[in-house]
């Protein structure tokens, strides 16, 4: 199938958005103190599109919950009856997130869709929501997604950019072709590589992801001093993806765990990783070595939130930098 990018008038924004939502449930950004949230279109709704990333709860967590119900159950003596929990089926248009935050939903991809048995709650939400990304109007100063080396396009059905007076709609898949069918074609295809390029040269952070990171190397009990175990980096972060499963009542629930914490991956007999600076480093290295090694990617798509909300500052980028240096400079393999 062809697909023709096309332009949206910025005065008819409103109706093309209302008329989705005559066959879809509609998600936002909209601004709720200083944070920005997806919440469903409704009356008294105001759409915020100039946000930071920083600022922007993960994308995540609409397709992963922080917690969810898998299924509920009954004890009766000696059986256990088992109450399945009703699959959510509506189908959805995000609008408005950040090109990293559709990337980010690709990597989560790997291990929910392609390793088996598929998650199939994950699955159902994946296929069912239709995602129009926004280019970012600037980046912030802790952004560095240009060194990941993916695509601006990465996970979206649609990517728009801001022009003046008027929306570029950049389409990427079938889907998103269907639901701009009538607008306008965009007949200069120049325009939107020039904003990409204009938006990229204003990243002004970048590193090299080629040097090993050593598994034994001593550095990592100096660059994890810092680390207070607490959590955020992972939660805010796109593509962390681990999760508990724990029973409350009759209920089997879900909910988003870290590798962060001191009880992750705890066992009756064991701790694999009892000290904070073994956490740290599987963080690091399930990112960067890992992930890379099994789905030929990083688990990282360079939003720079884990920079920006570190209660005690620490940046990723510096400790990817000094752990690749330093591991050459003691000669330690990764």
């Amino acid at each position: 199938m062809n697909l023709s990018d096309k332009l949206l008038n910025k005065e008819k924004l409103n109706d093309f958005i209302k008329a989705l939502k005559k066959d879809f449930s509609v998600l936002l950004p909209v601004k709720d103190g200083n944070l920005i949230f997806f919440k469903g279109l409704k009356d008294g709704i105001k759409p915020c599109f100039d946000y930071s990333i920083a600022s922007s709860h993960p994308l995540k967590s609409i397709f992963l919950p922080q917690r969810e119900e898998l299924f509920r159950f009954k004890i009766k003596k000696n059986e256990i009856e088992i109450l399945e929990s009703s699959m959510n089926d509506e189908k959805r248009i995000i609008i408005g997130c950040r090109p990293c935050e559709a990337k980010g939903l690709t990597i989560i991809d790997k291990p929910f869709l392609e390793w088996q048995p598929r998650d199939e709650a994950y699955l159902k939400r994946r296929e069912n929501t239709i995602i129009i990304s926004i280019l970012c109007p600037e980046p912030e100063d802790t952004c560095f997604c240009t060194s990941l080396g993916y695509n601006l396009e990465d996970g979206s059905d649609i990517l728009m950019i801001e022009l003046s007076g008027c929306y570029y709609l950049e389409v990427l898949t079938e889907r998103g072709e269907n639901l701009v069918k009538d607008l306008p074609l965009a007949e200069d295809k120049k325009i939107k590589e020039k904003e990409k390029e204009i938006l990229t040269s204003k990243i002004k952070r970048h590193i090299s992801i080629n040097s090993p990171i050593a598994f034994d190397n001593p550095l990592w009990k100096e660059i994890s001093q810092k680390c207070l175990g607490c959590g955020i980096c992972t939660y805010l972060c796109p593509t962390c993806y681990c999760f508990d499963i724990a029973d409350e009542k009759n209920s089997r629930f879900r909910c988003w765990d870290s590798c962060s914490f001191s009880y992750f991956t705890k066992m009756a007999a064991h701790q694999p990783r009892p000290e904070q600076f073994q956490r740290y480093r599987n963080r690091i290295m399930h990112k960067f070595s890992y992930f890379k090694e099994r789905f030929n990617e990083f688990a990282c798509v360079g939003c720079g939130r884990c920079i920006r909300h570190c209660p005690v500052s620490m940046d990723i980028m510096e400790v990817i930098e000094k752990s690749g240096v330093r591991s050459q400079e003691s000669g330690v393999k990764g």
